[in-house]
Order: structure tokens, then sequence, then C-alpha cells
């Protein structure tokens, strides 16, 4: 199934207003595997645990920042950009408004992510036909989204000079983890099947066999 997964940070100034947001999106191909352990098991209604495994390849990955122009602080270790607009102050840096503009790209996300699930699914039988079932699922993410070369260049920082002059690196280092919640209703058709009854034959067999004794013949009488 095609599964989409989000996260979305505020953007504050140096005076801590509110002035965007840094979106991250994440487009999966998602393959789920799940089993289900019954809690009980009623005539018309059962309700059952459900441990899972998502496999999901990714198909798109993204991380966008927009905000207004204003001035921002730059952590020590993250550079700077040299872009048109950027002006570094002694007391933070000067940034234009930006719309949508991709701070990180695909080519540094990992393909393949697994997710752990658990979670409950409930079946309510309508009729002898059809039953509606709810399944709620919290999924985590096993793995981080990001490359591992990249989260390194996070690490050791060696781009372009950060507020200090140091060597900078594009974000600040640390490991992260994509949980989200699934929700899903569906109906179901009932379907039973029932053998054929088939009529069991009886024969009646001699026992005694072709070498049990012959009643003897009476002879008439005169």
């Amino acid at each position: 199934c095609y599964l989409q997964v989000g996260q979305q940070f505020s953007i504050r100034n140096s005076i801590a207003g509110e002035i965007g947001t840094r979106d991250i999106q994440m487009d999966y191909i998602s393959l789920p595997i799940a089993l289900k352990l019954h809690v009980n098991d009623l005539a018309f209604f059962r309700l059952s645990a459900v441990l899972g495994l998502n496999v999901n390849y990714l198909l798109n990955g993204r991380e966008t920042i927009s905000h207004a122009a204003s001035k921002v602080t730059y952590p020590a270790g993250i550079t700077i950009p040299k872009d048109p607009g950027y002006v570094a102050v002694y007391d933070g840096v000067f940034v234009p408004a930006v719309d949508k503009l991709e701070y990180v790209s695909n080519d540094k996300f990992n393909s393949i992510q697994l997710f752990a699930a658990l979670g409950l699914r409930s079946d309510f039988d309508l009729n002898d036909d059809w039953s509606i079932n709810f399944d709620g699922r919290a999924n985590f993410g096993l793995f981080d989204s990001r490359q591992t070369s990249y989260v390194n260049q996070l690490k050791n920082p060696s781009g372009g000079a950060d507020f200090n002059g140091n060597p900078g690196a594009p974000d600040l280092p640390g490991q992260r983890r994509e949980i989200y919640l699934a929700v899903s209703v569906g109906i179901s058709k009932i379907i039973t099947t029932k053998s054929k009854f088939k009529t069991k034959r009886t024969s009646i067999t001699n026992r005694g066999g072709n070498n049990a004794p012959k009643p003897r013949g009476r002879k008439p009488k005169g």
C-alpha cells in the first residue's frame, strides 16, 4: 500500500517568534506483515492484539523549509549559507524569505525502512454474511531514515563556516526516528463452506465364510 509519513517543526527567530516551518515528507510503498493474537472469541465480537512488521520502500523523501525574512540564531556547528540575503551580525543571522526550499534531498535518505507495529483489531459480525472491523496500530521506525554517510557528515563538520568561523555541517547531529499512528476501518464478506453430505452404505457379509456347515435338507415323509 501507499504510505505518507511526515514531521513538521517550527522555525523561530532570534526573539522566539514563529516565522515558518521545517517539513519532512516521506513517501513509501509499504508491505505489512502482521500476527493476530485473539484476546476473546465471542459469537459476534472478536478482539485481537496485533504485532506487525512493515517493510517500506522509499519512493521520495525530502526536507523543505519555508519562512519569512527575519533574524535567526544559527547554533554552533551549523553552516551559514553564502546565498544572497544571508548576513551574519553580532547577535544572529539575517535570512531572506523562502518557500519550500529543499534542505535535504532524496538521495540523503535510506531506500528501505522497517517499522515495528503494535495495536488492536476488533471484528463485529453484523449478520451471518457481513462483518465490520476496526484496526489501530502504533508504528515505530527501527532505523534512522537518513543514510549513514549523511549522519556521519553531521557528526564530523567539514563544510562552510558556522557563526564562529569554524567548519560547519548542514544540520545538528543526532538520531531521528519516525513514529506514526494508523487507523483503518473495513467491511468483510463472511463466506462459509460446507462439505457435501454423503450417505453411507453398508452391506451384510457372511461372516461364517464358505466353510460354514450348510443346514441339512429334510426328506419328505411317506
